[in-house]
């Protein structure tokens, strides 16, 4: 009767430390951490995410602080420097700009990070900004022009060794427009993210699955709605999707008209009829976080015939919506799309 007892509790002693063991294995961790400017959610599950969770905060972090152009990382020292003045950079900042360089040229200047001296004056920098400032005024036309004469990418010029020149003191650049994609990119290549982990790693917006499991990823609407949300995808792991819109950073001026943080070649707010586009990758190893972050970007700017054409250069999937309330699908196939919001109707193309 003793022996069976002692048999008895062994039994129960195992079960309860191969529950915790499998739990310990099957962790959830939901935690949300501030960098780049804005809400960066990690939601995980498996095996050692807390170290995971703990590395990803501390990678997000000193990339923000590399990156900050208010801060006193390298772009800040690109920013600070003098006309000629050579500076040394991290690898992370000089494969930055090297891939915006590579945008720049492939939109003939649309895609341009080097635009930080317009933000200025249109007050859409972190230190410009505010949301809740109701009496905008638009800045000038010779003020505009001033600063779209310190915007030219071409001025900054790429040595060796990460070395970087520029020739205008009064550049200024920002990788506002791509550190979020390049930041879920490098929490999988310095390997961050386990084998057997999944869930969601969304760097404010810009979204990647992580591992398996089906995932059901929703699209914000552009304007307010009775709908919470515009649209849905369902995708499997290993998908990135990143959306930019006339919504995010944006003014309403004196004269009614919504005046976004998105700024084309003319060093004015974009205006084409597009107001949100999001790009899809249905694998990250073949078009990337910081691909994607630059597609939603310049396909925003160079409007919908060289929107496309771009993104079928990369294969990229896209949704865009327009100020007449339709919108589109561009590569990508329908029966992993859901609209929610139904004021919105497809465009017929």
């Amino acid at each position: 009767m003793k022996k069976s007892r002692i048999s008895g509790f062994f039994i129960l002693f195992i079960f309860v430390l191969s529950l915790f063991l499998f739990a310990a294995c099957n962790k959830n961790v939901n935690e949300t951490v501030f960098a780049f400017g804005t809400a960066v959610n990690f939601n995980l599950k498996g095996k050692s995410v807390d170290d995971t969770v703990s590395g990803l905060t501390a990678l997000y972090n000193g990339l923000d602080g590399e990156f900050d152009p208010e801060a006193r990382g390298g772009v800040f020292r690109i920013n600070d420097a003098d006309a000629f003045e050579e500076i040394k950079v991290s690898d992370d900042t000089y494969f930055m700009l090297r891939l915006a360089k590579k945008a720049y040229d492939e939109t003939d200047g649309v895609f341009n990070v080097a635009t930080y001296p317009l933000s200025e004056v249109w007050k859409f920098t972190s230190k410009t900004y505010s949301a809740a400032e109701k009496a905008y005024d638009v800045p000038s036309a010779e003020e505009i022009e001033v600063a779209l004469s310190h915007a030219d990418l071409d001025k900054l010029e790429l040595l060796s060794d990460n070395t970087v020149r520029k020739t205008d003191k009064n550049l200024k650049i920002s990788f506002g427009a791509l550190a979020k994609g390049y930041a879920g990119d490098v929490a999988f290549s310095d390997g961050l993210i386990k084998e057997g982990q999944s869930g969601i790693l969304n760097v404010g917006g810009t979204i990647f699955t992580v591992g398996d499991g089906n995932y059901k990823i929703g699209i914000s609407n552009p304007r307010d709605s009775k709908s919470d949300y515009f649209g849905r995808f369902e995708l499997s792991g290993n998908a990135v999707i990143c959306t930019s819109g006339d919504y995010e950073r944006y003014y309403i001026g004196p004269d009614g008209k919504r005046y976004c943080h998105i700024l084309g070649k003319d060093g004015r707010p974009v205006d084409n009829g597009i107001i949100s586009v999001t790009v899809l990758s249905l694998d990250r190893t073949t078009l990337s976080g910081a691909e994607c972050d630059y597609l939603s970007t310049a396909v925003f700017a160079l409007g919908k015939e060289g929107g496309k054409s771009l993104a079928a250069k990369y294969n990229a999937g896209l949704v865009i919506i327009y100020s007449d309330k339709t919108f589109e699908l561009f590569n990508i196939n329908p029966d992993i799309f859901t609209l929610k919001d139904t004021e919105y109707t497809l465009k017929n193309v």
